[in-house]
């Protein structure tokens, strides 16, 4: 399952990376990954990988690319954001993947002052967190219920309000 978590933040990409893979290896334990590379389409970024996702951040993304999903972001989530972050949960470890995403987020939350949307692969939100308040979407399918649970949530270590995006 994929998944796009969108942030306003000052911090270069670069750095960005960093404190992911910071956070990631605090959370996890294990060994985590971290390599800046070169895709073959030409552009740069920094891969942040384990045994239950992978994260990727391009580190040349154009503006323009930007500047279209900023826009979306604010019309569609009232969300401000800034940086575009590609995470890809491995489907033999999700159960635990998931909840250990949780905590990165949670990490993130408490470092980065601005806005945060985490879209699902159907471009579905699951939260956001506007003017430090964070949101999670309470109009859940059956499947997303499964692992938006009340107990997950709480790995954020982060007050959340739930609220039904539907409409918004």
């Amino acid at each position: 399952m994929d998944y796009e978590l969108f942030i306003n933040t000052n911090l270069e990409r670069k750095s960005i990376g960093d404190l992911l893979y910071k956070v990631a290896s605090e959370v996890i334990g294990e060994e985590v990954k971290f390599k800046k590379m070169q895709h073959s389409l030409g552009f740069e970024y920094v891969y942040i990988g384990s045994a239950f996702f992978s994260i990727d951040i391009d580190l040349d993304d154009e503006d323009d690319d930007m500047e279209e999903y900023q826009e979306m972001n604010l019309r569609y989530h009232d969300v401000n954001t800034n940086m575009r972050i590609s995470v890809q949960m491995i489907s033999k470890t999700f159960n635990v993947g998931w909840m250990r995403f949780l905590e990165i987020i949670g990490g993130i939350l408490q470092i980065i002052d601005g806005d945060v949307l985490l879209l699902d692969d159907g471009s579905f939100p699951l939260m956001k967190r506007k003017d430090k308040i964070l949101y999670i979407n309470s109009n859940l399918d059956e499947y997303r219920v499964k692992y938006i649970t009340k107990e997950n949530l709480n790995l954020l270590n982060y007050p959340f309000i739930e609220e039904n995006f539907s409409g918004k």
